[in-house]
């Protein structure tokens, strides 16, 4: 339960450093659950699977990719393809390495 917490409040510290009115690059579309979608509910759309698909602000991808990677599991990047790439080989060396433990 405080890790389903500490990712609702990571969420909505990205929501609102993602939701600042300033120049900002690209945007990512994103599906989100748990504390994640429940963070960003008003601003996404539900679908009937229970996740919210959302198109949020990034700066850069960098700090998307970090972002989105703080959410762990509670998330799926749609676009755009080079981040949802990243997070995919990010996801990998992860899985990897912990796979010996």
């Amino acid at each position: 339960m405080a890790d389903d917490e500490g990712r609702g409040r990571r969420a909505a510290r990205l929501g609102q450093q993602l939701g600042k009115d300033r120049a900002l690059a690209p945007r990512a579309a994103a599906r989100l659950t748990g504390a994640a979608a429940r963070a960003l509910a008003e601003t996404g759309t539900a679908e009937p699977d229970g996740w919210i698909r959302a198109v949020l602000p990034i700066e850069s991808l960098d700090h998307a990719h970090n972002g989105f990677l703080a959410l762990g599991a509670d998330v799926e990047v749609l676009e755009p393809a080079e981040l949802r790439s990243r997070l995919a080989a990010t996801s990998r060396v992860l899985a990897a390495r912990h796979a010996s433990a």
